[in-house]
């Protein structure tokens, strides 16, 4: 069993907690907490048995490990399956076709590349910066 990871995160006013660790070779799975107050919002879990046996397989482990501790921080700033919190409004979910009111989509983005981890966490630290 290895250390997990552990990542506070400010965003839109609220703090959340990240959390994911190692079940262990019982179970043999990556196990992503996202908390908000103490409250699972969201759990993430992947079977590493395919891993089991090879011989770097505690690298192999910390990798699969950070990928996703790195994809749930990434999925909480950038809004994507963005868990509600009681007391949220509920946005109606777009049919296929049709545009979502609250994320239009833009011309401009389906030539850029997505963001990196490391270039939204940048900018969500700078805005915070600048804001106070």
């Amino acid at each position: 069993m290895l250390i997990g990871y552990n990542t506070n995160i400010s965003h839109k006013g609220r703090q959340y907690h990240v959390q994911t660790e190692d079940s262990g070779l019982k179970s043999h799975s990556i196990v992503t907490l996202l908390y908000h107050q103490g409250a699972i919002l969201r759990s993430v879990k992947t079977s590493y048995a395919h891993i089991i046996g090879s011989p770097d397989f505690e690298k192999q482990l910390k990798n699969l490990m950070k990928l996703q501790h790195r994809e749930a921080i990434k999925e909480l700033l950038t809004g994507k399956g963005e868990a509600k919190l009681p007391g949220d409004k509920q946005e109606p979910i777009p049919q296929p076709g049709e545009k979502s009111a609250v994320m239009p989509e833009k011309s401009e983005s389906k030539n850029k590349a997505p963001k990196s981890l490391d270039e939204i966490l940048l900018e969500h630290i700078s805005k915070k910066v600048k804001n106070g």
